[in-house]
């Protein structure tokens, strides 16, 4: 992974919307915030300007730290829908987590159980819970049985409601120094 120190702001924020919510007028299902200039999986890197006003998204074509020449350059305008990645981004300084969410967290190198895990934080975000979540693949909801995260599936591709039709569980690999993943839901 690769870090780049920028002055300005520490954070992108993405707020994710329905793919069928052209105008992004409903409330988002899942909001994450990326460390602005941080290689997100070894090929995506975002950055603010200065003003706060664009968010600059570069994807790399191989998972290589991003270096080199991307293959995907795209400028977009802070505080309003995007078609990239159907959703709003803006450029913040902090993030919050709000209850009744599943919350993953992406750090440099530390585990939940390393107690400076928090000063190496690169990517938190978060999904609603109980929220219908649309797809053309079907229509689910994120849900928490204790500390258990889960997907309740239905059969509409654009409503949960009615009785499930099934159950899909998260299965996380364990969070190591490799790989510096964890998530627990926050209700």
């Amino acid at each position: 992974m690769m870090f780049t120190c920028i002055f300005g702001y520490k954070y992108v924020k993405v707020s994710i919307h329905q793919e069928y919510d052209d105008n992004c007028e409903q409330p988002p299902y899942q909001e994450f915030y990326q460390t602005t200039g941080w290689c997100l999986d070894g090929n995506v890197e975002m950055t603010c300007s200065e003003d706060g006003s664009t968010i600059t998204s570069k994807a790399y074509p191989t998972s290589n730290g991003c270096k080199g020449k991307p293959n995907a350059n795209v400028q977009i305008t802070a505080n309003t829908c995007s078609e990239f990645i159907k959703g709003e981004y803006s450029c913040v300084d902090d993030f919050e987590i709000p209850s009744n969410t599943l919350v993953y967290i992406q750090t440099n190198s530390s585990c939940q159980d390393d107690p400076n895990w928090k000063d190496e934080i690169r990517l938190v975000g978060y999904y609603y819970l109980d929220y219908c979540i649309q797809s053309n693949k079907g229509a689910f909801e994120i849900t928490c049985n204790s500390s258990v995260p889960y997907r309740m599936l239905h059969n509409s591709t654009t409503e949960c409601s009615g009785e499930s039709t099934g159950y899909s569980w998260f299965k996380e690999k364990e969070c190591s120094k490799e790989n510096p993943y964890f998530q627990y839901c926050n209700i």
